[in-house]
């Protein structure tokens, strides 16, 4: 039986997996060119509905406007539920590979099959991690005003309410004031550093307890949200080790991703011409695609063969586990 809590072991079956996999090429292009293509459309719908609700000026064009405004904003709705089903389609070929089995591109449509629970699985997980929002800043919150760490942060505001300033003035300084809230943000940084970490702390054992969710929603059809997560918290219960080792050999991978995020946002937050914009744009683009074509199944195959360890062992009777995205 495989060691699961050994990454070179793990790393290298997969690659002997991979290499077998006939089709993976064809699957790879087809997933990365319906990427390519739902960013395309997305971004050039955008720019387009953005010129036309520049045009559309005049109380008479009101509502043309809010018509182009809202479809602005669905658009990156539906971007979004496009990877997310794209995403679970290519789950399912690589969860396939991983138990040496045929899969071809029909297989990525697995995940539009799969889209009433996968949808409800997303709703349910984003209150669970707003909620560890939450909890980590209310307590970053209370262990910064408790300690020393606030000093800084009580010298700027101890003078201005001495003075008889209310919440709401000292509200109105922030918001107009440039230094102080410079020299307020500055001071607050430890409580910033507390949050992040509390963050970590609390989203990373929790991500790992539900990570398994979306292949339990892959093998079983009947399988509903909360069925899928609660079998997640049972197949993790004392795994979550093996997948943290694995991902952490993986550093590389995630650090990649890490990066290509924030070459996508630093037209954001650094002042350049649009075209140079644009150029960044498709530059972070580009290294994504190539991010997901050389690296993503490696990464995807390994942690399906823990799970394939772990899982609870299909019954001898009736239809196999697996079959129902046998393509």
């Amino acid at each position: 039986m495989m060691n699961i809590r050994q990454p070179k072991t793990l790393k290298l079956t997969a690659r002997e997996l991979l290499s077998r996999a006939s089709q993976l090429r064809q699957i790879l292009l087809v997933y990365c060119g319906i990427v390519l293509a739902s960013c395309l459309v997305t971004t050039g719908l955008g720019q387009g509905l953005g010129s036309l609700i520049s045009r559309s000026g005049g109380l008479g064009n009101l509502g043309t406007r809010s018509m182009l405004s809202t479809f602005q904003t669905l658009l990156p709705i539906a971007h979004t539920l496009v990877l997310l089903v794209l995403d679970l389609g290519l789950l399912a070929a690589m969860l396939r590979i991983s138990r040496g089995q045929f899969t071809s591109p029909q297989t990525l449509r697995t995940g539009l099959a799969r889209l009433f629970p996968l949808l409800l699985l997303t709703l349910l997980q984003i209150p669970i991690y707003l909620a560890l929002g939450v909890a980590a800043m209310y307590a970053a919150m209370m262990l910064f005003f408790l300690t020393p760490l606030s000093n800084g942060a009580m010298e700027l505001l101890t003078p201005i309410v001495t003075a008889g300033a209310s919440s709401q003035q000292v509200m109105n300084m922030l918001l107009t004031d440039d230094a102080f809230l410079a020299s307020f943000l500055q001071a607050i940084i430890p409580m910033y550093i507390i949050v992040l970490v509390l963050l970590l702390g609390l989203m990373i054992p929790v991500s790992y307890r539900l990570g398994m969710a979306k292949l339990v929603i892959l093998e079983d059809p009947r399988a509903g949200a909360f069925r899928a997560m609660s079998a997640s918290f049972r197949m993790t219960r004392r795994n979550c080790m093996a997948f943290f080792k694995l991902d952490l050999s993986f550093w590389w991978y995630y650090l990649l991703n890490l990066l290509v995020g924030v070459l996508s946002m630093l037209d954001s937050f650094l002042p350049m011409s649009e075209s140079a914009g644009w150029m960044l744009y498709g530059m972070s683009l580009l290294v994504q695609l190539l991010v997901y074509y050389f690296l993503r199944p490696r990464v995807e195959v390994s942690r399906c063969l823990i799970y394939n360890a772990i899982r609870p062992k299909p019954q001898s009777t009736g239809q196999a586990i697996g079959n129902i995205f046998q393509m």
